[in-house]
């Protein structure tokens, strides 16, 4: 997950810092720079939504590691937890994936409306 998170920061800084030196060479505008707040959603988001599918679909004792004997102490009484770990594994995608909407739909408006 740092991983993620370095290169979504480095890709952050970057494009920060390209925007900004051709904003030194050009006229600034006085409206406000939607771009910052919806540009660091966009690849924050897309890093959470990442590590939470990768989360999703790792195993922690594989398919086979549990003899028959271990299946019949897990039955149908024991209803999942709302906010169990595997719930809670999906929300955090969901809302990760939310946030890519918003902040690439922000991010492009933004962009061709030159709130930079």
């Amino acid at each position: 997950m740092t991983i993620y998170l370095g290169c979504a920061l480095a890709m952050v800084v970057l494009v920060a810092a390209s925007v900004f030196r051709a904003r030194a060479a050009g006229v600034e505008t006085p409206k406000f720079p939607w771009f910052w707040v919806f540009f660091p959603l966009l690849s924050f988001s897309l890093v959470g939504a990442c590590v939470a599918f990768q989360e999703m679909t790792t195993f922690d004792y594989g398919w086979t590691m549990m003899s028959p004997e271990q299946i019949e102490t897990y039955s149908s009484e024991l209803q999942p937890d709302l906010f169990g770990l595997r719930n809670f594994q999906g929300l955090s995608f969901i809302f990760a994936l939310f946030g890519v909407v918003v902040g690439a739909l922000g991010s492009i408006l933004s962009w061709r409306k030159q709130r930079i």
